[in-house]
């Protein structure tokens, strides 16, 4: 256990290739940076809801997300703040 990251439910975890830690919070869509000693987040984008998959390229650092609500696999576009089908 990390310890209490203070957000909602992150429902998927993945690294990059420098072994650096994100999530996605279910409920809020907020792509978080965390803290691997803390827990601690950092907002570093904000998607849609219903993410329960995350997979990072570690070749490209693009991020790809599931989504339960539409079954649908996303890019996941973490410097301008959207998503694309």
């Amino acid at each position: 256990m990390l310890g209490n990251s203070g957000t909602g439910l992150i429902t998927c975890l993945d690294t990059d290739a420098s072994g650096t830690l994100f999530g996605i919070d279910l409920f809020s869509g907020d792509v978080l940076l965390l803290d691997k000693v803390t827990g601690a987040p950092t907002t570093i984008s904000t998607a849609i809801t219903g993410f329960q998959g995350l997979g990072i390229d570690a070749a490209t650092g693009a991020f790809f997300g599931s989504n339960t609500d539409d079954e649908s696999l996303y890019l996941i576009d973490v410097g301008d703040r959207k998503s694309v089908v």
